[in-house]
């Protein structure tokens, strides 16, 4: 997958699981049913557990009541804006995303600090 495309990787403690590119157009099920999109071989997963669902400007992850919950970053959500670098943990499984965040604007073109004239 080319850098910079948005992205989920998946492991369960040292073995890695897969990744999974984010589509601004789709939603993704993550769970233990083999009908989702991001199927996860885990007791700890409930069947559809959760979902990656597109919102402007980026994607979000929210929790469908799962038993064992959904964290980012350690702390546990029903929903949360993902950034790039937040580690979303379902089960026994950790997915880290990647490349969502937007290419950062281009600074405004510089002009003389306060108190000083440009040079002519």
């Amino acid at each position: 997958m080319p850098a910079g495309t948005p992205r989920l990787l998946a492991w369960k403690g040292e073995v890695w699981i897969g990744e999974w590119r984010l589509d601004p157009a789709r939603t993704l099920r993550i769970g233990r049913s083999r009908d989702c999109e991001i199927f996860l071989d885990d007791e700890h997963v409930s069947r559809v557990h959760a979902e990656i669902r597109p919102v402007p400007g980026g994607w979000e992850v929210v929790d469908l009541g799962s038993t064992g919950g959904t964290r980012v970053d350690d702390v546990r959500t029903q929903r949360h804006r993902l950034r790039s670098g937040n580690r979303i943990q379902i089960g026994a499984i950790g997915l880290l995303a990647q490349d969502l965040d937007p290419a950062p604007a281009r600074p405004p073109p510089r002009s003389a600090p306060p108190g000083r004239r440009p040079r002519r």
